[in-house]
């Protein structure tokens, strides 16, 4: 999870970057394209590439199960793309490494994180508080234009409320402080963020800002977004004909008479640079229209940013069958490399052989496993004491660990009974009969037979104060520490189980009638393991279990083979290629 999180966010970064350097290229021209380019920049935080990539393999195996789809020679191509788009490997994880274990350092960044969010929330949630006063403050107002506009009393500037349903909301006084033509200026300028949807894309840019706010560059693109809408509205009122001294001045008034708009998603007249922004109404810097060469430029990007994921999930989904029959693993460790949750499998025959009837044998990509187990203490208690030697054998019933204390309760109850013992003897060997003595007497009994059951209770909890291994195999590292205070159920050390050790790898459905044939004659097909070259034999076993479904994903069902490493070659995790035998 860790790595997919890092992997987006390098790849957010890289295409912010490269949405930085294509807006250079398009400076001259209108601010609505450099606008898109950001946008397109804000958006790719909310989209991973490897949706894309997904979306390829999905289609891949669609279509390849539906008609006879070409070979393709070049999944090379498709790692190295994966290798610079995603440097960290999907395992990289903050989870703890024994169950029951607190990673407070996941809790500390997570809690960090949701602390920003939160704070982010609650400012904008504030924000949107003083604009939704001033909406149900205000008084509609009869204004020749395509929206509703209202007139509201304080000093907010004039603003486009809404997404869906926008209304214009100016702020009292404006009619009489604005001329005629300033302000048609200021309308025509408003009724372009309506136009444009700039609420709806400023209110996505503020969700990316709230989910992502750790991140630097995500500030700049909102800064950027807004400096290219506010010139591209610009560029819309000088286009309608409006005069450029009229518009500045109209936008000087509204900066000295009203406040800026708290909220992105509230568009207004005096967003971003103003003085920047007069000198250029003033100089009449429209921006040129894309020539061809640019226009081809920004298709060709745009569809290459959608197509180049895609047809990286298309290569990664199969390799060739050629690849499958001279390599055992090149093709499956590709997959394996995308975070595939099985391997698909392939038959070592030749490929233009029809069915199954005639192979004799199936090579899939496996995973050795273990029965493994983790020990717990069963009471709380200090460790004192630890057995064992990480990494090597331990037997069943083998003391792994002890705790303190325990023994020397059993001392003092075995004592306290001795000594009670002995007074009780002594007042029946003096014959007492008053009945004081006989009150004495009992009154020992009945603390002997208290002493009995703490003694039993004594014995129990130092029986449970030492820890035993409940299988035979080979130990972990030690979880924690002589010397720390551990509790019930708190994971010492994980032993895992060698011999004998199973691996489980998959094959096509097509292979289980035979291999179900072969298991209802009473015969177990026999199961050799390679090395992931396919070059040197590791083991040899027999098939035990298959698997009770088919994964409707990849065509394939598991099964488990089972094999005795007397020779410790196996170990848990490794990855091997599984040959069966399906001679009879």
């Amino acid at each position: 999870m860790l790595g997919a999180l890092t992997n987006h966010l390098w790849q957010s970064t890289i295409f912010a970057l490269a949405a930085a350097i294509l807006t250079l290229a398009f400076r001259k021209n209108r601010a609505q394209v450099r606008y898109w380019i950001w946008l397109a920049a804000s958006l790719k935080f909310l989209v991973p590439f490897a949706l894309l990539i997904a979306l390829g393999t999905n289609l891949w195996q669609l279509l390849a199960t539906k008609t006879a789809m070409p070979e393709i020679t070049a999944p090379a191509v498709a790692q190295t793309i994966l290798q610079i788009t995603q440097p960290v490997p999907d395992t990289l994880s903050f989870a703890p490494s024994a169950q029951n274990t607190t990673n407070w350092l996941v809790v500390a960044v997570i809690s960090i994180w949701a602390c920003g969010s939160l704070a982010i929330l609650l400012m904008r949630s504030r924000a949107w508080l003083r604009i939704r006063a001033a909406i149900r403050s205000s008084t509609p107002i009869e204004i020749p234009v395509p929206v509703e506009v209202r007139s509201a009393p304080g000093l907010l500037e004039p603003g486009v409320v809404g997404i869906f349903r926008p209304t214009l909301l100016l702020p009292e006084g404006i009619l009489e402080s604005l001329t005629p033509q300033q302000l048609e200026a200021v309308l025509a300028h408003e009724l372009a963020h309506i136009r444009r949807r700039d609420n709806l894309t400023a209110a996505v840019h503020m969700l990316v800002e709230a989910i992502f706010w750790f991140h630097p560059l995500v500030w700049w693109i909102g800064a950027r977004l807004i400096d290219e809408r506010e010139r591209a509205c610009d560029e819309a009122v000088l286009s309608l004909g409006n005069q450029p001294r009229d518009y500045a001045e109209a936008i000087l008034n509204v900066c000295r008479l009203y406040v800026e708009s708290p909220l992105a998603c509230v568009s207004g007249v005096t967003g971003t640079t103003v003085n920047v922004r007069v000198r250029a109404i003033l100089a009449q810097r429209l921006g040129g229209e894309m020539g061809i060469g640019k226009k081809l430029v920004l298709a060709t990007t745009c569809v290459m940013t959608l197509a180049i994921p895609i047809i990286v999930g298309i290569l990664i989904a199969r390799p060739t069958r050629a690849q499958q029959a001279t390599s055992a693993s090149t093709g499956l460790e590709s997959r394996r490399s995308q975070g595939a949750a099985q391997q698909t499998p392939y038959p070592v025959a030749d490929a233009a052989t029809a069915g199954t009837s005639s192979v004799d044998y199936v090579e899939a990509l496996g995973t050795v496993t273990a029965t493994s187990v983790v020990v717990r203490p069963k009471i709380d208690g200090q460790l004192t004491s630890v057995n064992f030697k990480e990494g090597t054998l331990v037997k069943q019933g083998q003391v792994l660990a002890a705790l303190d204390g325990y023994g020397e309760a059993l001392r003092q109850s075995q004592q306290q009974l001795i000594k009670e013992q002995a007074q009780i003897d002594a007042a029946v060997a003096e014959k007492g009969t008053t009945p004081s003595q006989q009150a004495a007497i009992q009154q020992l009994r009945e603390k002997i037979v208290i002493d009995q059951a703490e003694i039993q209770h004594a014995t129990r909890a130092m029986s449970d104060a030492q820890v035993v291994a409940p299988i035979t195999g080979v130990a972990g590292f030690l979880q924690v520490d002589i010397g720390n205070l551990v509790h019930s159920g708190q994971a010492l050390v994980v032993i895992n189980q060698l011999q004998p050790i199973t691996a489980i790898f998959g094959v096509d459905q097509s292979y289980v009638p035979k291999i179900l044939a072969l298991q209802r004659g009473g015969e177990n097909p026999t199961v050799e393991l390679l090395d992931r070259q396919n070059r040197n034999r590791i083991a040899a076993g027999r098939l035990i279990a298959v698997d009770n479904e088919i994964d409707d994903k990849t065509d394939t069902v598991k099964l488990k083979a089972e094999f005795e490493n007397k020779d410790g070659a196996l170990f848990p995790n490794e990855l091997v290629v599984a040959r069966m035998n399906l001679k009879h």
